[in-house]
């Protein structure tokens, strides 16, 4: 009787031994198999929180938007999303509705729509409330969707508001959506519906006037000093001394990098 040295106080037969070290040669290789996670290692699902579930990535099918912007100096990240929703709620008759997005950086919440009727009806979106006792009025106008293109008429009649120049301009190529006057100028910006390319003329009272592409320069805020909004907007409530005289008008043409040899860029 033959006894294994490998493992003491155990009595192996040496047939035995052998007959396992030739069936450990002739058994063929196996391939490695990745061992699967069990829940304690597996990664955490994304968050569902109830932030979260109101900046979700736009449907496909949701290729209309509506800014919506403040008309005073307030910072619209500070409005809680609650409210935020309920007031898109009531304006369209929805219920937890899914699908806004607040910029902190051009300080306006954008809102992704399926129809041009929905597009509408937040566009008379006038003021959202901030608290329980008080509101910040806000501006809602359309800003893109399918086939929507943007052109800018200049000279127009400065006493008229956007709401009867929308009524009496027209085009023979395209539909009108919106209008908006650019600043206290008399300049506005006209949105519209039709093919790839801005309109040949508008017609507004009989008078033929021709449109311009519309080609959005670099918002500087002169205020708060950042890119992507303009002074008139800027949630900043102090301003910088050294970039701005005592009359509020700045000292630079490039605030960016304090130098007059060019504009901002």
């Amino acid at each position: 009787m033959d006894y294994d040295s490998s493992v003491a106080g155990s009595e192996v037969p040496a047939t035995c031994t052998k007959h396992a070290m030739v069936s450990a040669q002739d058994t063929p290789p196996t391939k490695k198999v990745r061992a699967t996670p069990d829940a304690s290692t597996a990664p955490a699902p994304p968050c569902s929180s109830s932030r979260t579930a109101v900046y979700p990535t736009p449907p496909p099918d949701r290729s209309f938007r509506v800014h919506i912007k403040p008309t005073t100096r307030f910072d619209v990240t500070t409005i809680p999303v609650k409210l935020v929703q309920q007031v898109i709620d009531r304006c369209l008759g929805t219920q937890g509705y899914q699908g806004f997005v607040i910029h902190k950086v051009s300080n306006t919440i954008t809102v992704h729509l399926a129809s041009l009727d929905d597009a509408n009806k937040v566009c008379s979106i006038t003021s959202i409330p901030i608290s329980s006792d008080g509101t910040v009025t806000v501006h809602s106008y359309f800003a893109s969707g399918p086939n929507v293109q943007r052109c800018v008429l200049y000279d127009l009649d400065q006493n008229d508001s956007p709401a009867p120049i929308l009524r009496e301009l027209r085009s023979p190529t395209h539909e009108v959506l919106a209008v908006r006057r650019m600043g206290k100028s008399r300049t506005y910006l006209v949105t519209v519906q039709g093919s790839s390319t801005v309109p040949e003329r508008f017609y507004f009272n009989g008078c033929v006037l021709h449109p311009k592409p519309y080609r959005p320069r670099v918002m500087y805020c002169y205020r708060g000093f950042k890119l992507g909004h303009q002074q008139n907007y800027c949630p900043r409530a102090t301003v910088d001394p050294e970039r701005i005289n005592a009359d509020g008008k700045p000292r630079y043409r490039c605030g960016l990098c304090k130098a007059d040899d060019h504009e901002i860029t």
